[in-house]
């Protein structure tokens, strides 16, 4: 009988992490409606809190100013909570640089998970994670594995901020949070099959910093300066090549905007298994695009 009885227990406890259909609890800032409007997305950034609930509930939703700090929070024991709007900016990336653009709230949806660096999720957390991640793929098809990144992987220090260890350069490892969710563990658990390979901006631009030690936690091993310009060049076409796409219809979709420095753009791979595929703009005819202009995606 004791048995018959530790078993139905063991039923009871477990069942949540695979049948359960989760909630969103609404728990949206008093300053939702000051966070404007998202013109895109494309991704989601992970964090740790840091800190427990519910206090970190009140933390994020900036209860005395605006806007909200995340867009969702998840607790420890599940619960998704809404805390601003997955269309508007919250504010959760902070000091960012990804794809040659700067402020990455503008077009990653943030989610907070409650708990610390040295503190693993709890089952029923990360299967509200899978949930979540699968919701907002549905919602949102720009949304791909390899851009539901750790926080640490965007953020940076800029050029002239005081506390840049690297003056003049756009430094990362400005924040640490959210490195768990790129291990093959935690990956599987949230869902997640791919992940990036390397630095996308670290790879295309001269003026991206990332030290050898944030590349091997972030990315598993170090790159030389020859091992980014062998990438590069793997990735941009040659001149014929690039010419042509002159004449691709350009569209104000969601697809990623034009680097202005470095004269690129950065269409979603749906074809090969590489994260990006870059694509060189010439100085001729209808290859110039402004900044608010998109590629169309190739089919």
């Amino acid at each position: 009988m004791k048995k018959i009885i530790f078993c139905v227990m063991c039923v009871v406890l477990l069942l949540p992490l695979y049948a359960q259909d989760f909630v969103i609890h609404d728990e949206r800032s008093r300053f939702n409606k000051d966070a404007v409007p998202r013109e895109k997305t494309i991704g989601i950034i992970n964090h740790d809190t840091q800190g427990d609930w519910p206090g970190t509930r009140t933390w994020v939703q900036c209860p005395n100013y605006g806007p909200p700090l995340t867009n969702y929070l998840i607790n420890r024991a599940g619960r998704i909570e809404l805390i601003c709007d997955d269309w508007r900016e919250a504010d959760h990336a902070g000091d960012s640089y990804y794809a040659g653009d700067t402020g990455v709230s503008r077009f990653f949806i943030g989610i907070e998970y409650v708990g610390f660096y040295n503190l693993e999720l709890t089952p029923i957390q990360a299967a509200a994670g899978k949930w979540l991640n699968d919701s907002l793929k549905r919602k949102y098809p720009d949304i791909i594995d390899e851009r539901i990144l750790p926080h640490t992987f965007v953020a940076c220090w800029y050029p002239n901020d005081p506390k840049n260890p690297h003056p003049g350069f756009y430094t990362r490892g400005r924040k640490s949070d959210g490195i768990r969710f790129v291990e093959p563990y935690w990956m599987d658990k949230l869902g997640l099959k791919t992940k990036p390979l390397y630095d996308i901006d670290q790879v295309m631009s001269d003026s991206v910093y990332a030290s050898d030690a944030f590349n091997r936690k972030c990315y598993g091993r170090t790159f030389s300066k020859s091992d980014l310009l062998a990438i590069r060049k793997s990735l941009i076409p040659d001149r014929d090549t690039a010419l042509a796409l002159a004449s691709i219809e350009v569209l104000p979709i969601e697809c990623i905007p034009v680097n202005e420095y470095l004269g690129y753009i950065v269409l979603p791979n749906n074809i090969k298994s590489i994260y990006y595929e870059h694509q060189f703009l010439y100085p001729s005819g209808d290859a110039v695009l402004s900044r608010n202009k998109f590629f169309k995606k190739r089919p």
